[in-house]
């Protein structure tokens, strides 16, 4: 990029932030000095560089030369490894790197992912890789997700033990879930091995995942996969009983796979398309996950009388549950590679 197209970037960044409540700021400086007639404040901004209030995230545009970087984050980005595995627990996200352990809070690990979506609503945002910054072990560690557009941070914790904790945690609640099942490993289907067309494939998982739900009575396939780039569409109905009253209620799903998040800008035009056919709601299915803007779209429409639609999703956490939960559909190597 140049200049002009660093400084749009920039501009749009600090728009989201402002819009987005993202409680960001954009790293500055204040020097000041005075003399027998004045008194000034020079405030020297580092452009496209941000960190959170309470310095733990930092948001660092790709324009930006890492020796603008602050003395201490320099020193800890000497070495860095790749992620090997993260487990995202009850207190602590736990990352396995170089042999290693490095703990970060839950909390801001997921308000570093918030942060990610919301600018993702605005500006598409594509991880290329995710890393973890250490000098050694009695320095503080950094996880790094670096994307298209930026690098985003997230300062880590110093000390042992916390795996121990999340152990502990975990060992709690399998000892409580023994009177309902016998634990077994779940298996992680991973959506780069579906074989052959994605967008296919994915829109067969749908249909598949549909058929085992209880309550529905009919699935109708209507358009073309990747329709206007929509993906494709069904016709659902679903068989509501209350207190002796049954009903069929008639949904408009539609498939989305995607490698991003999905955003109300990968799927506009919906609420006209339930209007028009007259549909109950409008079901999204998605292998990734929706962002902060369209799930307040979905309640904010549902809460309109104008519209009267209700809405629901399926993303990528419902999914890992729901393809281990029929998993002996999907290991037969015909959809994913195993």
């Amino acid at each position: 990029m140049d200049i002009e197209e660093n400084e749009n970037l920039r501009i749009a960044i600090n728009e989201i932030i402002d819009n987005q409540g993202l409680n960001l700021i954009e790293l500055s400086k204040k020097n000041e000095t005075s003399n027998e007639t004045e008194f000034v404040v020079i405030n020297t901004i580092t452009k496209g560089i941000y960190r959170s209030e309470d310095s733990y995230i930092g948001v660092f545009l790709n324009f930006v030369n890492e020796n603008s970087y602050p003395e201490g984050l320099k020193k800890t980005l000497r070495k860095k490894y790749k992620i090997e595995n993260i487990y995202e627990g009850e207190k602590y996200a736990l990352c396995l790197s170089n042999n290693n352990i490095y703990t970060f809070r839950i909390e801001l690990y997921k308000k570093l992912f918030d942060i990610i979506n919301s600018i993702d609503t605005f500006i598409s945002i594509e991880t290329q890789e995710m890393l973890i910054a250490n000098e050694d072990k009695n320095t503080l560690s950094a996880l790094i997700i670096k994307t298209n557009i930026a690098s985003f941070m997230l300062s880590g914790l110093l000390g042992d033990d916390y795996e121990e904790e999340e152990r502990v945690l975990l060992s709690e609640k399998l000892e409580k879930s023994r009177p309902f099942f016998d634990f077994k490993a779940p298996i992680n289907f991973e959506w780069n091995k579906l074989v052959g067309d994605k967008d296919r494939q994915f829109e067969r998982i749908c249909e598949l995942l549909l058929q085992k739900e209880k309550n529905i009575s009919r699935i109708i396939p209507i358009g073309k996969t990747r329709a206007s780039d929509r993906g494709r569409d069904f016709e659902v109905y679903e068989k509501v009983e209350s207190f002796g009253n049954g009903e069929e209620k008639k949904w408009l799903v539609q498939c989305k796979f995607s490698e991003n998040s999905i955003s109300p800008n990968h799927i506009s035009g919906w609420t006209d398309r339930v209007i028009e056919h007259n549909y109950y709601g409008f079901w999204l299915m998605t292998n990734n996950d929706i962002t902060p803007s369209l799930f307040d779209q979905f309640k904010d429409v549902e809460k309109n009388e104008k519209f009267n639609i209700k809405t629901k999703f399926w993303q990528r956490s419902d999914f890992y549950v729901k393809l281990n939960v029929h998993s002996e559909i999907f290991t037969k190597n015909d959809i994913f590679e195993l």
